[in-house]
């Protein structure tokens, strides 16, 4: 059987300081070769760290991180820990916002909130981030992800501990 395209290929552009809904090949392709997730025996996806949902910052590459296909489904749209524990040290966010989350005992690095109250205070700090100039959204996201896997970036997408959705 055959099949015809009967509109144009899109041809998609990225910009380092872009933000866009869709992650282009390009830079799917350098998130892979830059975390060491290229291998001839097993399929990795690059995802959305924070998901773009919940105000994620969609495709800057201190968000994108390579993941198997079964963790990132897992993974889905819940909130890493790291949001709420990176925004705990900034002042400005953490007087402009009350939430739970804030308090030590959620700051666990292999845990993730599926419950509504996690994804509302997530879009509440997305929100004043993307407030900042983009070199401070790089390091907010940067350090978002440091929490989670540390400076080794070989971990990423190679979690030793499975991801835990909480609440």
């Amino acid at each position: 059987a055959w099949k015809s395209l009967d509109g144009p290929i899109q041809n998609y552009t990225y910009e380092s300081n872009q933000l866009s809904p869709v992650i282009p090949p390009q830079l799917r392709q350098k998130i892979q070769i830059e975390f060491n997730s290229v291998s001839d025996h097993f399929v990795y996806d690059v995802d959305h760290f924070v998901p773009k949902n919940w105000g994620g910052p969609g495709n800057i590459e201190e968000n994108l991180i390579p993941l198997s296909l079964s963790v990132n489904r897992n993974k889905s749209d819940k909130i890493p820990a790291g949001l709420f524990y990176v925004a705990s040290k900034i002042p400005y966010i953490l007087g402009g916002i009350k939430s739970k989350y804030f308090d030590e005992k959620y700051f666990s690095n292999t845990s993730f909130y599926k419950d509504i109250d996690a994804k509302e205070d997530a879009k509440k700090i997305t929100n004043i981030v993307s407030e900042l100039d983009m070199s401070d959204i790089k390091k907010f996201y940067s350090e978002v992800r440091r929490f989670h896997y540390g400076d080794n970036l070989a971990k990423l997408g190679k979690p030793e501990k499975p991801f835990k959705a909480v609440c």
